[in-house]
């Protein structure tokens, strides 16, 4: 699991009852820079007590008050996007081959395998009955699909989950276009900053002031220390 932001403060009824729903209150806190409360975000979800990626364990994480879920989204043969974290079904699955050359109808004949290998009673999800069960209870970090943005998009607008959905880049945030595209879907982007360079800090102030982003996603290593003072900052 991930967190933002800081504070050992967990979500509760005194942080709610001043917003409308649970999803204004996250987003309230996101936007509010002097907000002590840690965000807990769970890495394709409860991958501890339920395979990877799948609808058990998207309901785990919202049963246990994590209020972020990263899923990973691929897309099938027949274009569906389905949950998914690597190119091919061989680790998460009962079956073998790569994605994109399975039907979803195909798809749902195998099953989902957990972290030991061995095979479990759960289906591979698509993203709409993962928004589905998500809608109105937690923010989603939709990952591996910004390729297929509107697409994903359709399906944010069909659950009605648009307010729920955060975006983010593989790259350092100043390489891709993304948060334009994320901008014009009024979509919330959340920008990276992957490794340090010397025109860091200029960039940094330059996209803050043109973009002014809720947070960025910094990856901060123990062998790479050098993006510390940038967050300090």
């Amino acid at each position: 699991m991930h967190m933002i932001s800081a504070s050992s403060q967990h979500l509760n009824t005194d942080h709610r009852e001043n917003f409308t729903n649970h999803i204004d209150t996250l987003h309230k806190i996101l936007n509010t820079s002097n907000d002590t409360y840690v965000m807990v975000v769970a890495h394709r979800g409860d991958r501890t007590d339920a395979p990877e990626n799948s609808l058990k364990a998207i309901s785990n994480a919202i049963n246990i008050g994590v209020d972020i879920i990263e899923i990973d989204v691929r897309l099938t043969k027949d274009s569906i996007p389905v949950l998914m974290h690597d190119k091919t079904i061989n680790r998460t699955t009962t079956g073998k081959g790569k994605l994109s050359n399975w039907d979803l109808d195909s798809l749902k004949e195998l099953f989902l395998t957990d972290k030991n290998g061995k095979a479990t009673t759960y289906r591979v999800p698509t993203l709409e009955e993962a928004l589905l069960l998500s809608k109105g209870k937690i923010l989603i970090n939709i990952d591996k699909c910004t390729m297929h943005l509107n697409k994903i998009v359709i399906y944010l607008i069909k659950t009605n989950t648009l307010n729920q959905a955060i975006f983010r880049s593989r790259k350092d945030f100043y390489k891709t276009q993304l948060h334009k595209k994320c901008l014009n879907q009024k979509l919330l982007y959340i920008p990276r900053i992957k490794k340090y360079n010397r025109r860091l800090n200029r960039l940094v102030k330059k996209y803050v002031t043109s973009n002014n982003p809720v947070a960025f996603d910094i990856n901060l290593t123990k062998k790479n220390q050098s993006l510390q003072p940038l967050i300090n900052e």
